[in-house]
């Protein structure tokens, strides 16, 4: 687990620094997303699917109205 937070945490930080340099703002969305994660129980997250790669750890729609929705 510490090692795919610290790669997502990684995969942020690049994403955040790359928009900064092309004078756009990243939304972090880490805290809102926190108590949700793939094993929690409340997963805003699908988790891997093999037979639908594309949809492996994209949004579900409460994630997506909670994590990214004002």
């Amino acid at each position: 687990r510490k090692a795919i937070n610290d790669a997502a945490d990684l995969l942020n930080n690049v994403t955040a620094a790359r928009a900064r340099a092309y004078g756009y703002t990243f939304g972090d969305v880490r805290t809102t997303f926190t108590g949700h994660e793939l094993c929690s129980g409340d997963a805003w997250l699908h988790s891997v699917d093999w037979l639908n790669i594309g949809n492996s750890y994209h949004p579900k729609a409460a994630g997506q109205s909670g994590g990214y929705l004002p």
